[in-house]
């Protein structure tokens, strides 16, 4: 087996066990979060997270990612060749 072939399949054994084991619980916070936000007025957990750090919004994460990927992207590309 190829390098990268063992390390997507090491990867992939390690996704599903950890969800195998995780996935429950996973969901239980996700559940969690997403009253926790609506009893405190917001329409997610991300709105909530995000009200009292730098970005204030979700808008404004948006914003700055799609500012931030393609540039990213760009990079990633450069050190790969």
């Amino acid at each position: 087996m190829a390098p990268r072939e063992a390390r997507r399949a090491l990867l992939s054994a390690s996704l599903d066990r950890s969800w195998d084991g995780n996935g429950p619980v996973i969901v239980e916070n996700a559940k969690v979060r997403a009253e926790r936000a609506a009893l405190l007025g917001f329409a997610t957990h991300a709105e909530y997270a995000v009200q009292d750090r730098t970005a204030k919004t979700t808008a404004a994460v948006e914003d700055l990612m799609k500012r931030l990927i393609p540039a990213a992207v760009a990079n990633a590309d450069a050190e790969a060749q």
